[in-house]
């Protein structure tokens, strides 16, 4: 029980000297500031942990990227959130956060460096991402907003955790800082200085003003899905019904999935050749289908005739959009971009029907509502919504079995390149073979989210692509369902 008479927690002293912008519009909402974002990579070579941590130093101390040194504060006049920029970085108010842990053993010999996931042959669910929380993040790491707005805590923390023949690379963030195309534009931008060509580096953009702030205040268009917008009595019925299904079933599990890449593109062909037959002649991607299998996986548990509304929302980055004339090129913006693209179906057609039709459905979707106009639209919905609510608006109806996928492929995490930072290569990888991928770059990684505020349920994120071709998906399901997914994969 918590104590009444505990003082309130107080925010560290603004200093004179720091430079204050707001958080821009789009990131600064109820999801983003209860997830903690904390991808962990896996390097099969063994890297310079000093020249990692001074060349993110090094662009962060560098014009506009500074923002990303910057410390939270709520804005006491409006309640809105803050960067605060210190005027210099030093020992006292560095720029990162930063922790090493180092072992004279190989990783395969540390009990639980040594269990994290390995590629596979055919699918198969090949452990709990939950598990490796030690390895990605010092002991007291922040969990959630108050960790940043009452401490004096950087943006970005970084933890390397060194073996003699492998070194893990982790950062943690509150999601209201950066998405993964953002993350994937720091991760370039490190990279270049890393590589001591300081002078690539793009600029920043959105320091200092809000290129995004007038999206959607002026929409030419409604939006599509207005009359599905969940309001009243409907949004009452579903998050009961989502709640008493977190208690029956007692919470979620956590678990991350290997699709070898050959699998997926036999899938891909498949479904093209399903569609031909049908007359159609669309574009599907890996992704399209890989997000149809992984659907047909969360609801593998439901009456196969159920005529249940399956909304499938898909994060969107919409960058490509606006760029043009709000974000222009060669900057970079390295914040949030996202919304939610809804596909609707029946879970009775994901099983009546081909692989094809609900990768079909969701391609169709995305060109339906991914166009500019569309995107004014929806944020316009979302505006409202968070003006009304606080929360973002959700789309479908009370009884709904929603599904919620994000793909980071398009940040092509597994081609981040730590080159110049090896100072010891293996040769073959963590099952005696020769390995892929190029020196210094991930074999392996995990986006693992903490979330404050509210659970993670039907939500799928893909880490990305590795250099065989293998997709990583994790997955939060009911508890008990992994076991069953398990053994449709294992019985094939």
């Amino acid at each position: 029980m918590r104590n009444p008479f505990r003082n309130k927690p107080v925010a560290p002293v603004t200093v004179s000297s720091d430079t204050v912008i707001p958080v821009a519009s789009l990131d600064d909402n109820a999801v983003y500031q209860t997830v903690v974002v904390n991808p962990l990579f896996r390097f099969d070579d063994v890297l310079d942990a000093v020249k990692l941590r001074r060349s993110l130093e090094k662009l962060l101390d560098r014009q506009d990227w500074r923002k990303l040194g910057a410390r939270l504060r709520r804005n006491q006049e409006n309640g809105k959130l803050d960067y605060h920029i210190p005027a210099k970085y030093d020992d006292r108010r560095p720029a990162i956060s930063y922790s090493h842990i180092e072992y004279a053993i190989n990783i395969a010999e540390h009990p639980l460096a040594s269990r994290l996931p390995k590629p596979t042959t055919k699918p198969a669910v090949v452990g709990d991402p939950d598990e490796f929380h030690d390895l990605s993040r010092r002991a007291n790491a922040p969990k959630a907003l108050g960790d940043y707005l009452y401490a004096d805590e950087p943006l970005l923390s970084l933890h390397i955790v060194s073996f003699c023949d492998a070194t893990l690379v982790s950062l943690l963030w509150l999601h209201v800082v950066m998405d993964a195309v953002g993350f994937k534009a720091m991760l370039n931008a490190w990279s270049l200085v890393l590589q001591g060509r300081d002078d690539e580096v793009p600029p920043l953009l959105g320091v200092g003003n809000d290129p995004l702030a007038n999206l959607g205040l002026h929409s030419k268009e409604p939006y599509k899905l207005a009359d599905r917008l969940l309001i009243g009595w409907r949004m009452a019925v579903f998050g009961i019904r989502f709640a008493f299904g977190l208690l029956w079933w007692r919470g979620n599990e956590h678990r991350m999935i290997c699709i070898p890449g050959s699998y997926l593109q036999t899938l891909r062909e498949t479904a093209l050749q399903e569609l031909a037959i049908e007359g159609e002649n669309p574009f599907l991607s890996e992704g399209d289908v890989l997000c149809a299998w992984t659907t047909r996986l969360a609801v593998s548990h439901l009456r196969r005739d159920s005529h249940q509304t399956l909304p499938i929302a898909n994060a969107y980055n919409f960058r490509a959009v606006v760029a043009g004339d709000l974000l222009p090129p060669p900057g970079v913006y390295v914040s949030n971009v996202l919304g939610l693209i809804y596909a609707f179906l029946s879970v009775r057609d994901i099983f009546a029907k081909p692989l094809s039709y609900t990768a079909l459905i969701m391609r169709r979707a995305i060109g339906e509502l991914g166009s500019r106009d569309q995107v004014e639209a929806y944020l316009a919905v979302q505006a409202e919504s968070l003006a009304k609510t606080g929360y973002p608006a959700l789309f479908g109806d009370a009884t709904m079995h929603m599904v919620t996928h994000s793909n980071w492929t398009q940040a092509k995490l597994f081609e981040t390149d730590f080159g110049p930072a090896v100072v010891g290569a293996c040769e073959r990888d963590a099952e005696g073979r020769g390995r892929t991928n190029k020196l210094g770059t991930p074999s392996y990684v995990q986006c693992v989210g903490v979330t404050t505020g509210f659970p993670l349920r039907n939500v799928f994120l893909t880490s990305g692509k590795d250099a065989e071709g293998n997709y990583w998906v994790a997955g939060y399901l009911r508890k008990g369902l992994w076991a069953r997914i398990d053994d449709m994969l294992k019985a094939g």
